[in-house]
Parts: structure tokens; sequence; C-alpha cells
């Protein structure tokens, strides 16, 4: 197949991404019922410097603190000022929030997130991740 990833992309846009998020607390046990929105940014300004989006997805995670998400490819290769972001926010918690959140066809992308407990009296704790890991899955919908 010769063609440029652009074209690889709009060629396959039934193909979804894959997002796992992993939510624990300090003491890394699992932080179930833990509310992820996760929103499509448009970056504009000379760097990239503002940026507006839409939530495109609500969800919260299970009893094992985790969620597991399709969403159409999103990524560095497709020449795009639009990214993932997400926030996440469990009561009692300071949020953490997810930037430049990058999909791929067949590729599931982790983040594991750590929430810390806020404590009266002590200013809030808010953490940002920009890393994540990604590993292959096997797509069986033909």
């Amino acid at each position: 197949m010769n063609c440029s990833i652009r074209t690889y992309y709009r060629l396959n846009v039934q193909e979804t991404g894959s997002l796992e998020v992993i939510v624990t607390d300090d003491s890394n046990r699992p932080l179930p019922s833990t509310l992820i929105r996760i929103a499509k940014l448009s970056y504009t300004g000379h760097y990239k410097e503002f940026a507006e989006g839409v939530i495109v997805k609500e969800v919260y995670t299970d009893n094992n603190g985790k969620v597991h998400v399709h969403l159409p490819p999103l990524n560095e290769l497709m020449n795009t000022n639009e990214y993932y972001a997400a926030s996440v926010m469990k009561e009692g918690y300071g949020n953490s929030y997810l930037y430049y959140i990058q999909l791929y066809p067949s590729i599931n992308t982790i983040f594991n997130v750590y929430l810390s407990p806020r404590i009266e009296g002590q200013p809030e704790k808010v953490r940002l991740f920009f890393n994540q890991e990604k590993r292959l899955f096997m797509n069986t919908n033909f």
C-alpha cells in the first residue's frame, strides 16, 4: 500500500483507538466511581497557546479504579491542532488532568493517575499528566 499516513487515517475512519485510565490514591489503592471527562481540544495561536474544546465522553471508573473507552484516533501523525484531554475528579481528592492524549488505531493508550486526598487547612494538590503508555491491541471488528 503506497499512501501517506494522513490518507491512511482518512481511509480507516471506522477504526478506533483505546484509552485506559487507571486511578489510584497515594497508597496505590484503586479509586472506584471516579469521574473522568474526556474532551477534544482544538489549539490555536502561533505557539498553540490557546485551546477550547468539547466534552466527548463522561465515564466513571469501575471497582478496580479503571475505565476503558474507544474513541476515534487523534495524534501528532495526523497533522492537526486537535488532541484529547481529560479531567479526573473524585470527591475528597485533588483533581488530576491529562493533556495531549494521543490515540492511534488498534493501540491502547494507558494513563496511570494518582489522586491525593484533600487535607483541610492545606492547599489542594493538583496533578498534571503528559506522558502515556501505549500497547498494541487486536481489533476484532473487521
